[in-house]
């Protein structure tokens, strides 16, 4: 059998376990309850709403003309002025259209980390999230999670005198814990990232659904547009998964990006 000439980085390449989970749950005929994915149930997803969207919109050529880089100019307006007075609003020059918040996730490795860069993750944590560092050639520091978040004290006896390049969190309803990082530790953790020369990967896709309590600022509001914190977000919790559409907030002027 021909051996094939795989690059060096596909050693590092680790399966999934949620794209296994879904394969798994589409070949049940079965009624099941899902807890294994974070997506809406089927009856809070506005089909009707998207379907009337699909049948205006994708009656158009220019509908399948190459966009832009930054995103479809409608919904990055549009965008932009949902997030006007909330945590997350930004501005035209730090939003970029991702495929979901994947993409967002691809984005920042493919920007800022090298083979063997140290990056810290939350213990449990979003394994899509961790397996691409891993893909980038990175190499993960585990940091337990409590019913606070990520037990930010934690890093520098973990860390032992190491810098990390970046440090990934889920700070509002963390999958899978559901844990919120308190606001103390949020500070805290842009205290250290700030020591360090560390980013922090601001991964939230839940924010957006609390049914009770107070908000907590995000970290990208409370690191007032520090380009070390690099936000990720999408519609995938919020509307629907299969849309394929999130956002991200990187360094200004990124041309790259």
């Amino acid at each position: 059998m021909r051996t094939l000439p795989y690059a060096g980085r596909v050693a590092g390449l680790v399966g999934s376990v949620i794209d296994s989970s879904t394969s798994l749950l589409h070949k049940q005929t079965h009624d099941i309850v899902r807890f294994a994915m974070g997506s809406p149930a089927a009856e809070a997803v506005p089909s009707a709403v998207l379907a009337a969207i699909a049948a205006e919109q994708l009656s158009r050529p220019d509908a399948y003309d190459y966009a832009a880089t930054e995103g479809d100019p409608p919904l990055h307006d549009a965008l932009l002025e949902m997030l006007r007075g909330t945590s997350d609003e930004t501005t035209a020059d730090r939003l970029t259209i991702t495929a979901g918040g994947m993409q967002g996730l691809d984005l920042f490795c493919k920007l800022f980390v090298d083979p063997g860069d140290l990056v810290v993750v939350e213990s449990p944590t979003y394994t899509n999230g961790s397996a691409t560092a891993l893909s980038y050639g990175a190499e993960l520091l585990e940091v337990p999670v409590d019913v606070d978040g990520m037990i930010v004290d934690d890093l520098p006896r973990l860390l032992d005198g190491r810098r990390p390049k970046a440090i990934y969190t889920i700070p509002t309803f963390q999958n899978p814990s559901g844990a919120t990082l308190s606001l103390e530790r949020r500070h805290r953790l842009l205290e250290l990232a700030r020591s360090w020369g560390a980013m922090v990967i601001d991964d939230d896709p839940y924010g957006l659904l609390r049914f009770a309590g107070d908000p907590v600022p995000t970290l990208r509001e409370l690191g007032a547009g520090d380009p070390l914190v690099f936000a990720v977000r999408t519609f995938s919790k919020i509307v629907a998964p299969g849309l394929r559409v999130g956002w991200s907030t990187p360094i200004p002027n990124c041309s790259r990006c």
